[in-house]
């Protein structure tokens, strides 16, 4: 029986954010929830596991964390609309982001970038930039950086995910890049060859 998060595993967009809530709110009180959320801490596929690391962690000490770095990213392009930037800076979102979260919002800002579409390129770019090297290296956050790299039309924020996946060097790459690879290709999306190159020596 599908459960409240397999439907956010598979969901993209206002529906993931919905489906997304219904997990955190039936986690701590459903057990059959709260089973499923932990079972998928182990599970194959890397966000699966990030999904649950992140409903696990909302609703424990990182909550208010994660509720603030979600509340700037929201707020910042309006306290920047009349000044004569117009936007937020990608590099100046990130400084924020590392300066008042460390890396403790990383995997959430990784799940949220795979997931929510039509993302506007700045917070994209601070994003990919805020989950890379020198700043921060979280292997968890590699795979949602390959899917990424894979599914943007930005190719200045593919190029960022490219250098910042290299930068991880996560020891399980290969393996997550031909696991990511397979998946687009199931869903009949290109790969960039940037993405294929990865791998190679």
């Amino acid at each position: 029986m599908s459960t409240a998060f397999d439907r956010a595993l598979d969901a993209t967009g206002a529906d993931y954010l919905r489906r997304e809530l219904d997990v955190r709110q039936a986690a701590p009180v459903d057990a059959a929830e709260s089973a499923r959320v932990r079972e998928a801490i182990a599970h194959g596929d890397p966000t699966a596991r990030l999904l649950a690391r992140v409903v696990l962690d909302w609703g424990g000490a990182k909550r208010a964390d994660f509720d603030a770095a979600l509340a700037y990213l929201d707020q910042v392009p309006g306290k920047l609309r009349r000044t004569a930037m117009g936007k937020p800076s990608p590099s100046g979102t990130e400084s924020y982001l590392s300066l008042h979260f460390g890396d403790g919002v990383a995997e959430l800002l990784a799940l949220r970038l795979i997931k929510e579409d039509a993302w506007p390129a700045w917070k994209a770019r601070a994003v990919v930039l805020y989950l890379t090297p020198p700043r921060h290296r979280l292997p968890s956050t590699t795979s949602a950086l390959i899917r990424f790299a894979i599914e943007t039309a930005d190719q200045e924020s593919r190029e960022l995910a490219i250098a910042g996946i290299r930068a991880i060097a996560d020891p399980a790459l290969a393996s997550q890049v031909s696991a990511e690879i397979a998946r687009a290709r199931r869903l009949q999306r290109p790969v960039p060859a940037q993405v294929r190159a990865l791998t190679e020596p």
